[in-house]
């Protein structure tokens, strides 16, 4: 907060807003398919300056996975146990700039199992290719002994299950945001701290707070390191240019990956370093390409977002 001159908490919060609500309705499996719609409301919410955010889409995509396997193997969330991420990508075409009605689409390509624990893959495409990529995720399941489970030969005994569902919690068993909501917990608290810049590169540590923070069961959420990353990443950006994050204007994300060797297990000191490694003018606005390690070289990647930077900003060496 003393970096970028505000309060991260009190609106935008590395990459979703506070106190921002998402309803996924008409939600429709298909053989290795789901699809459904998601309205949003926020402060932005109907007006010409909303887009859908990052941890917008994510979420979306993360609950149609979650309700798709919960429907796949005839179990609750509540069975499915902690889902950890291995590996995404998400390339942006164009920003979503309607807040009702955002259509996503999820198909399983591969899956393996070992012990009751599932690696699947899959794709995902948002708004008709506006937002694209593929998601690798590994989850602890108990299946239903009469769980129908789609053959990868055949898929017709699935096909024939097809039905609607009027409702996301329907289709998962319970309300995803009293604990668990798309790759974050709900009253999750992030305090970044020892932040420090050298030339092109921004280093952090993060506390975590939630309730799973003091127990053996603990591990980073997608969500919690990329509010991360992109909380150094906009102080970077206010420091190069000697602007607060009021007047740099609302990022635009063109594409973010990151892959996981494993999960961070501990909640306190996480570090974090983050490296400006190209930058250039698009169309009246900076593109620019960071690399970033989450970790003890837990997890690494790239982020590629584009950022209107105003006139009075300086130019950075």
């Amino acid at each position: 907060a003393d970096l970028i001159e505000m309060d991260p908490e009190k609106t935008y919060v590395g990459g979703a807003f506070k106190d921002e609500a998402h309803t996924i309705h008409s939600v429709h499996c298909d053989g290795r398919s789901i699809s459904g719609r998601m309205d949003m409301q926020n402060k932005y919410a109907g007006t010409a300056s909303f887009h859908l955010t990052q941890m917008g889409a994510y979420s979306f995509i993360v609950q149609l996975i979650q309700g798709y396997l919960c429907y796949k193997y005839g179990i609750t969330k509540d069975s499915m146990g902690m889902p950890r991420l291995r590996e995404i990508d998400m390339r942006w075409n164009g920003m979503v700039r309607k807040s009702s009605g955002i259509y996503a689409k999820v198909e399983e390509k591969h899956c393996t199992s070992e012990d009751n624990v599932f690696t699947v893959e899959l794709s995902f495409d948002l708004e008709d290719g506006a937002c694209s990529g593929r998601i690798i995720g590994i989850c602890p399941l108990t299946p239903h002994p009469d769980a129908i489970q789609a053959s990868q030969e055949s898929l017709t005994p699935f096909q024939k299950e097809v039905r609607d569902y009027a409702t996301q919690a329907e289709l998962i068993g319970m309300d995803p945001r009293e604990t668990y909501q798309g790759g974050v917990f709900k009253d999750e608290v992030h305090r970044i701290h020892e932040v420090e810049l050298e030339g092109r590169v921004i280093t952090g540590k993060m506390d975590v707070t939630n309730k799973y923070s003091e127990m053996p069961t603990f591990h980073l959420t997608q969500m919690g390191a990329y509010s991360y990353i992109v909380q150094l990443l906009i102080g970077y950006l206010c420091y190069k240019h000697g602007v607060n994050k009021e007047l740099l204007g609302m990022p635009t994300l063109r594409e973010f990956s990151i892959r996981w060797k494993e999960m961070v297990p501990y909640p306190t000191a996480i570090p974090c370093r983050v490296e400006e490694r190209a930058c250039s003018i698009e169309n009246g606005r900076y593109k620019i390409e960071f690399g970033f390690e989450i970790g003890d070289d837990h997890g690494r990647g790239r982020l590629v977002g584009l950022i209107p930077v105003p006139p009075e900003a300086k130019q950075g060496e």
